[in-house]
């Protein structure tokens, strides 16, 4: 049974390549949690550091590399950022800005990092350079996350 809940405003979750799974809470802070047994445990590696604030998601890649989608603080208007995110120590590293805001949904697919927005927005985003391409937008829709299998080939 479990008896462990998440009361800190996680927001942000992925699987890693081990099947922990590791969230961040709107302030930046990251857990692991395992489940083993029945029972669930957790440990706090660390936040993203750098004043980030989570945006949107996380998503691991089948090497391993986590993405996050942050923001410099809580009331920034500036567009969102992608970052790496280090599983063992939480610590964020810029990657760069999408040229979107609001992003809250990130999704590996094909060598490609899709972000969703609150406002109907799909947005494809350059690993390696964070600039995001909008898709389309679709109206009367909000997305408020995505998955998929960390698993997927880079």
């Amino acid at each position: 049974m479990w008896t462990n809940e998440w009361t800190d405003g996680e927001n942000a979750a992925t699987c890693l390549l081990d099947g922990t799974v590791l969230s961040a809470n709107t302030t930046g802070v990251l857990h692991n949690t395992e489940i083993s047994g029945g029972g669930l445990s957790e440990t706090f590696p660390g936040s993203y550091g750098s004043g980030y604030v989570t945006a949107g998601d996380l998503v691991t890649v089948s090497d391993g590399t986590v993405y996050g989608l942050v923001k410099p603080s809580a009331t920034s208007t500036n567009p969102d950022l992608l970052v790496t995110v280090n599983p063992s120590n939480g610590v964020a590293t810029l990657i760069g800005a999408t040229g979107f805001t609001n992003l809250w949904g990130v999704a590996y697919s094909k060598g490609k990092l899709l972000a969703f927005s609150s406002t109907g927005q799909i947005v494809s985003i350059n690993p390696a350079t964070g600039a995001g391409t909008l898709v389309t937008t679709i109206a009367g829709k909000a997305f408020y996350g995505a998955a998929s299998n960390p698993l997927t080939p880079k």
